[in-house]
C-alpha cells in the first residue's frame, strides 16, 4: 500500500525526498522508488554510484538510464551542417563514452554472473543543440530561424560506433532513443530528452555486446527524405547487421519511421532492391523467426512475411506490424477514396526556412482510402505467414495513420474462437478479395471442427463521428449488424 501511495505521491508532485523522513517505512519505499532508475549523465556520475549503494537500493536498483553528452559548438554553428569533421570528433567521442560506460557496468561485483536485472538506456546529445540551450538562447535561436537562417545542425547526421565493445552480461533489456521527435523520457514529461540520431548498425552492435539480453526497444529514424543516398546506405547497413543481434533476444520493439510525402501528389522514392526483395524486410522476417514478442513501424513491403525458405515461428505470441504509408517501392499503400467527389486538400503551409523536401512542400493530404490491390497482397501473404505461427495469440496489422488506412486485428483466446477484424478508418470500407479470404480460412482449417472464425470489417468515419459495422461471410454476403 505505501507503495501504490508513494508512487501516487512522485507522479502529482515530482519528489520524494520530504516524504523520506516520516519514518523508516516510509523511508524503504521511496529509497526503492528513487533508485529503482537512474540517470547517468556523466562517467564520473556513472562510477560513483556504487559508493552510494547499501544492499535495500541495490535490489532496488533495475535501470540504468545513460547520456553520452557530445562535444558543444559555438553560435556561429547554429545554422551550419556538421562538418565531416566534426561528425568523426562525435563518432569518436560517442564510442570512446560508450566503452566506457560498458567497462564501468562490468565492475559492478553485485551484478555479475546469472543475477542478470538491468535496464540499460542508451541516448547521446550536445547541450548545444537547440533542446538543451537555456531558455533565452533556446528562444533567440528559434527567433532567427523563424526570420530565414534554417535550422540543420542535426540533419543528415547519424551517430555510428567505432571499435568494439567489451561483452556485457548484466543487462536484460536496452532501450535506445535515436530519433529527433523523441522528446521526453517515458514516464516522466518534465524530462526532456530530443537526442541524436542513431544509425541501426550501431544499436545492433551495441545489442550484440549485451551478450544476455532479452528485451529490445528502439526508436530510430529512416526519414532522410534529402539525401536518399544516404537513407539507402543507412537503411541497407541496418538491414545487414541485423542478423548479429544475439539469441537471447526475445522481444524487440523498433519504431523506424520513413520517408511519407507530406505533399500526396508525389510519389514516395523508392528503395533500391536486392532481386527484387527488401533488405530490411527480409532482415525483420528472418530476425523474427526467433522471437516471442515482435513490434515494428516502418516503410515495408510484403518481404517481411517472405516464405521462401518455408519458415516458421514457433514462439511468436505477439505480432504488431505498423506500415507506413508507402511501400519501398516508391508506391502509395493509400489512395483517394472513391466516395470523396474531389480532392479535399488539407494544406498546412511550411516556412521556408524549415527548408523541407519538394516533396514535402506544400502540405496537401487527401490519400485516407487503401490501395486494395496492394493491401490484398499484404494480407494474403500475412495469411501464408500466420499458417506457420502455432502459438500466436496477438496479431495487428496496420496501414497509415490514426486518420487513414486500414487495421487489421486477429485477437484470439488460444482455443477454439477466432475473430478476423478489419477497420477501415475512410468512408469506404475495405473488402479482402476471395483468395485472401479464402488464405485467411485455410489458416484454421486443420484445427478442431468446433472453431469458430468471423470476419468483421469496420468503417469509422471520422468527419462524421459516425461507426458502421459489416459482417463479412466466406461466400462473400455482406449483412449489416
Amino acid at each position: 500500500i505505501l507503495l501504490l501511495v508513494a508512487s501516487h505521491l512522485q507522479f502529482i508532485d515530482g519528489s520524494l525526498a520530504k516524504y523520506s523522513t516520516v519514518n523508516r517505512s516510509w523511508n524503504s519505499v521511496i529509497e526503492a522508488l528513487t533508485f529503482r532508475a537512474l540517470r547517468s549523465e556523466s562517467l564520473d556520475h556513472l562510477q560513483q554510484i556504487p559508493g552510494h549503494m547499501n544492499s535495500d537500493r541495490r535490489a532496488a536498483l533495475h535501470g540504468i538510464d545513460i547520456i553520452i553528452q557530445l562535444p558543444e559548438y559555438g553560435k556561429d554553428r547554429w545554422y551550419e551542417f556538421e562538418s565531416e569533421h566534426e561528425k568523426d570528433t562525435n563518432n569518436i567521442v560517442f564510442s570512446d563514452s560508450l566503452g566506457e560506460v560498458f567497462h564501468i557496468l562490468n565492475s559492478w561485483q553485485e551484478y555479475k554472473g546469472d543475477h542478470t536485472q538491468l535496464t540499460l538506456a542508451i541516448q547521446a546529445i550536445s547541450k548545444s543543440d537547440s533542446w538543451h540551450l537555456g531558455k533565452i538562447d533556446r528562444i533567440r535561436r528559434r527567433g532567427r530561424a523563424a526570420s530565414g537562417e534554417a535550422d540543420v545542425r542535426l540533419e543528415a547526421s547519424y551517430l555510428h560506433l567505432q571499435g568494439e565493445l567489451p561483452p556485457l552480461l548484466t543487462v536484460s533489456d536496452s532501450s535506445f532513443r535515436g530519433a529527433l521527435h523523441v522528446r521526453q523520457l517515458p514516464g516522466n514529461p518534465s524530462r526532456p530528452c530530443c537526442p541524436r540520431l542513431l544509425s541501426g548498425e550501431t544499436i545492433t552492435r551495441i545489442t550484440k555486446a549485451c551478450t544476455r539480453v532479452r528485451d529490445v526497444a528502439a526508436e530510430l529514424s529512416d526519414k532522410e527524405s534529402k539525401n536518399l543516398v544516404l537513407r539507402k546506405a543507412e537503411r541497407s547497413a541496418f538491414a545487414k547487421s541485423l542478423i548479429d543481434l544475439p539469441e537471447s533476444v526475445t522481444r524487440l520493439k523498433l519504431g523506424y519511421p520513413g520517408v511519407v510525402p507530406a505533399n500526396q501528389f508525389f510519389n514516395p522514392p523508392a528503395i533500391p532492391f536486392l532481386d527484387g526483395k527488401d533488405a530490411l524486410s527480409m532482415s525483420l522476417s528472418r530476425i523474427s523467426r526467433r522471437l516471442g514478442c515482435f513490434e515494428v513501424h516502418a516503410v515495408l513491403s510484403d518481404d517481411i512475411f517472405d516464405m521462401s525458405e518455408s519458415p516458421s515461428w514457433p514462439r511468436l505470441r505477439k505480432l504488431h506490424i505498423g506500415f507506413d504509408s508507402c511501400t519501398p517501392h516508391g508506391e502509395w499503400l493509400l489512395e483517394l477514396d472513391p466516395e470523396d467527389s474531389e480532392v479535399e486538400r488539407e494544406q498546412n503551409e511550411i516556412r521556408p526556412s524549415e527548408m523541407p523536401a519538394r516533396i514535402h512542400y506544400p502540405e496537401i493530404s487527401f490519400r485516407t482510402a487503401v490501395n486494395r490491390d496492394i493491401l490484398d497482397d499484404l494480407y494474403l501473404a500475412a495469411a501464408r505467414a500466420v499458417a506457420r505461427l502455432p502459438n500466436l495469440r496477438d496479431l495487428q496489422l496496420t496501414v497509415g495513420d490514426e486518420d487513414s488506412g486500414c487495421v487489421c486485428r486477429l485477437p484470439s483466446n488460444g482455443r477454439c474462437t477466432h475473430r478476423l477484424v478489419w477497420i477501415s478508418k475512410s468512408q469506404t470500407t475495405y473488402e479482402p478479395h476471395p483468395d485472401v479470404m479464402k488464405a485467411w480460412k485455410a489458416v484454421f482449417a486443420s484445427e478442431s471442427s468446433m472453431c469458430r472464425f468471423s470476419v468483421t470489417s469496420t468503417i469509422q468515419c471520422l468527419r462524421s463521428r459516425r461507426t458502421a459495422t459489416e459482417n463479412t461471410t466466406f461466400t462473400g454476403r455482406i449483412t449489416t449488424m
